[in-house]
């Protein structure tokens, strides 16, 4: 079985993974950051700051971030 696709955004660029749950460090990452750990990646709905680096985000289609240097 293939698994399903995700379409996630940061800072409005479109980013995909097959992995429906990633850490902040590795969303930021993806996204192309390097020295991630001097970002703070913030959830777009609800605009919650994502602060532990180790935490894991469940994906969803089409969710956003903000990534802030």
């Amino acid at each position: 079985m293939m698994n399903k696709i995700i379409t996630y955004f940061v800072n409005g660029e479109g980013y995909e993974s097959t992995e429906h749950k990633l850490t902040v460090t590795s969303i930021l990452s993806n996204a192309g950051l390097t020295s991630p750990e001097n970002y703070r990646l913030i959830r777009d709905n609800g605009n919650k700051p994502l602060t532990d680096y180790e935490e894991v985000v469940s994906l969803h289609d089409n969710i956003r971030f903000t990534a802030l240097f």
